[in-house]
């Protein structure tokens, strides 16, 4: 997705197609060789016990998205947002108690009345869309690399281009990130938080930043765009040497990509 967006847009539209089709090729299949038919699951009790099962994947994605939710709005966000939920869920249950087929079409109406605008009040009370959460005091002091604790876990420091200056002479590993980015999530706890890359940012004497575009930001944007970059995951390695050319790192990665740009940048 990440590559797609990086692309002019006649490419993105062709990209978007592309993958479609890719996605309708099993139906398309069966549509012009019938024979491929009994292939496929035959229909039966089954599918009700699959689409409850799949009910709880929608759930845990809830789950994730009010998280996200409450590192952009804060705490506040996140129940305002659960309590707009359960007013969601009691609407749906009033529609389809008094709304129901067998319902005449007059209790149907004012139950799918009632329902909305049970729903509609709940969100303009209750949902927080601007207020972001508080963002960690960063006064711009600098830990010195032969300082940082690399035994536990990546000693991050946050990520600011007058950061990056003073540490002309070091290298510096920049981790472009997002609480929603789940992709960004796999690679810091399997990757970036192994030991094996620890020990290589100490042994180098890397300074890992963290560059944080939860909510936006421009001028982490405008360093997205100077690579090439449409968002997040991207990991950019800085060498000690400012006149050679920084390393872009591809949007997965390995223990092994990220040692081997470390022993290059020192």
């Amino acid at each position: 997705m990440g590559f797609a967006f990086s692309l002019p847009w006649p490419m993105l539209i062709l990209f978007f197609l592309v993958a479609g089709f890719g996605l309708a090729f099993p139906f398309f299949l069966v549509t012009f060789i019938p024979a491929l038919y009994r292939f496929m699951p035959q229909p039966g009790a089954w599918m009700e016990t699959a689409k409850q099962f799949l009910g709880f994947t929608l759930m845990a994605t809830t789950v994730w998205l009010v998280d996200v939710l409450a590192a952009q709005t804060g705490t506040d966000g996140a129940f305002g947002m659960l309590v707009f939920l359960t007013v969601v869920a009691l609407g749906a249950w009033i529609f389809g108690t008094w709304g129901g087929l067998a319902a005449t079409r007059r209790s149907q109406l004012l139950a799918a009345m009632f329902a909305i605008l049970l729903m509609v009040g709940a969100g303009w009370k209750f949902l927080i869309t601007e207020t972001q959460a508080a963002e960690d005091c960063d006064d711009g002091s600098i830990v010195a690399s032969a300082e940082l604790d690399f035994s536990e876990e990546v000693p991050w420091q946050p990520f600011s281009e007058d950061r990056i200056a003073q540490l002309d002479g070091t290298p510096v590993f920049i981790d472009f990130t997002a609480e929603w980015c789940l992709t960004c999530k796999v690679n810091e706890k399997n990757v970036l938080a192994t030991q094996t890359v620890r020990d290589s940012m100490k042994a180098n004497g890397v300074v890992p930043l963290k560059a944080d575009w939860t909510n936006r930001d421009d001028t982490i944007t405008e360093w997205l765009k100077r690579y090439g970059k449409a968002g997040v995951p991207f990991y950019l390695v800085i060498p000690a040497d400012r006149s050679k050319e920084a390393i872009a790192l591809p949007e997965v990665i390995t223990p092994d990509i990220v040692t081997e740009s470390l022993d290059a940048a020192s």
